[in-house]
């Protein structure tokens, strides 16, 4: 079983901390940014390791879940594969359910608001906290 999601990087989500010299604790936010946002398709196994992923700038699209499948497709070879996803209506496109089974890939969906019953969760916000330091 693989888990996979997308996170979203964002200049707002990764504001650096500038502390003052004074005496209090005076938090100013550096704004200035180079993109305006950075998309991560991931997939991670049961064990917790990152099997593949995917980037993009924006927002993921239909052609990255298929990058991804095929990526799962060619590490696992003929093995049957089952993807925990969320409810994001891409994920439930008839050519993503399609390119999916071709590879003999099963999509489970997860009920809808618990994203934390999605390990890889997790990680997105292991990598917001550090990317963001």
């Amino acid at each position: 079983m693989l888990f996979v999601d997308e996170c979203v990087f964002t200049p707002r989500s990764l504001l650096r901390k500038i502390w003052s010299t004074n005496s209090e604790e005076t938090i100013l936010y550096k704004k200035k940014t180079s993109f305006k946002a950075v998309a991560v398709l991931g997939a991670i196994s049961v064990e917790g390791e990152l099997v593949a992923y995917v980037l993009r700038e924006g927002s993921i699209q239909l052609d990255d879940l298929k990058k991804m499948a095929n990526k799962i497709k060619s590490k696992y070879k003929r093995r049957r594969v089952v993807m925990f996803l969320d409810n994001l209506p891409l994920h439930h496109t008839k050519a993503f359910k399609e390119h999916t089974s071709a590879y003999k890939q099963q999509l489970v969906f997860n009920a809808g608001y618990s994203s934390e019953l999605n390990p890889i969760e997790r990680l997105w916000a292991l990598a917001k906290r550090s990317f963001g330091r």
